[in-house]
């Protein structure tokens, strides 16, 4: 079953891209389990709840929407892309938008997207941010997965000693409980 939404298509700078994938890094969020498209769109949704929660955007209940998107989504007018396109182009290289007051200082969490719960209510989940421990672990246990694909696929010079097999069940046993 389709998610409701709409699906669209970006190019992400450079920057951006290298922000999104920082995000989903900090959320712990083993990189093989996303696309990077809904990694743009996990870091997209929590940055506008982040909005939503400072007040700096309305929370709207969906009946909205169709007057909202009326001529903009789903009207194949090529020619609303291109003078879009134009006026970004026109602005320079950097965009810069002040973000709400105190934004992102409140707690060390983001919002996850937001769904539509069977009443029509949106909701999201917060999702706390790991602790600079949490990551250095996540980073070695990842390390440590690395060396072990590479031990078992026999590659020349790799070695898998006790010590490490402690350390890596030590890890999976902090991280994944």
């Amino acid at each position: 079953m389709p998610l409701p939404g709409n699906v669209v298509s970006l190019r992400i700078n450079t920057k951006d891209t290298m922000s999104v994938i920082d995000l989903v890094s900090k959320l712990g969020v083993p990189m093989n389990t996303l696309s990077f498209p809904s990694m743009v769109s996990l870091a997209l949704g929590s940055l506008l709840e982040s909005m939503r929660q400072q007040d700096a955007l309305p929370v709207r209940d969906g009946f909205e929407y169709l007057q909202m998107t009326a001529g903009i989504v789903g009207t194949g007018q090529n020619k609303k892309k291109r003078a879009a396109t134009k006026s970004i182009l026109e602005m320079g290289s950097e965009l810069n938008v002040q973000p709400p007051k105190n934004f992102g200082q409140r707690e060390s969490y983001v919002y996850g997207p937001v769904v539509m719960s069977q009443d029509g209510t949106p909701t999201s989940t917060v999702i706390p941010l790991p602790t600079p421990d949490e990551v250095e672990q996540r980073k070695r246990l990842s390390e440590l997965v690395s060396l072990l694909d590479q031990f078992e696929e026999k590659m020349p010079g790799i070695t898998w000693t006790t010590t490490n097999q402690m350390e890596y069940d030590e890890l999976v046993k902090v991280i994944y409980g």
